[in-house]
């Protein structure tokens, strides 16, 4: 060794200057020397999820890819009620589920001579309250 200074080039310095994410997924960084990193479409996430009539689920990425489930969710699309109280559910996939006379309702009450109670149900069932009759005068004479 001489001792003398050497002048060795390592090359240019460079630091980062911006880092980007653009809609499409793109990484870009930006170094403040000439040199740029771009990673096409390498992040992905969740740009919108449609749920169709018929189930079929459908995942749209940013990226303009889509990822499609059909025919995995079955969803409610009606319930009917009858007039004997069955229960109808109607499912988006067309399968139809019934449970029947599960729901009672009175549809009368008659009040009779005795001050008895006749009870119709919705189903046809009857019921006759005698316990606590109601009294009434039905005639009243007065001379």
């Amino acid at each position: 060794m001489s001792g003398e200074p050497k002048k060795i080039y390592l090359g240019d310095y460079n630091m980062i200057k911006s880092v980007n994410v653009a809609e499409d997924g793109t990484f870009t960084v930006n170094y403040t020397h000439d040199n740029q990193l771009i990673l096409n479409k390498i992040i992905k996430w969740i740009s919108g999820i449609t749920l169709a009539e018929d189930g079929t689920l459908d995942v749209a990425y940013n990226t303009g890819d889509h990822a499609n489930f059909p025919k995995k969710l079955q969803t409610v699309s009606s319930i009917e009620l009858a007039d004997d109280g069955t229960l109808t559910f109607n499912y988006n996939t067309g399968t139809v589920q019934s449970f029947g006379n599960k729901i009672k309702w009175i549809d009368s009450i008659t009040l009779t001579e005795t001050g008895g109670l006749d009870v119709v149900y919705n189903n046809g069932e009857t019921a006759e309250i005698t316990e606590n009759n109601l009294r009434w005068i039905t005639n009243l004479y007065i001379n």
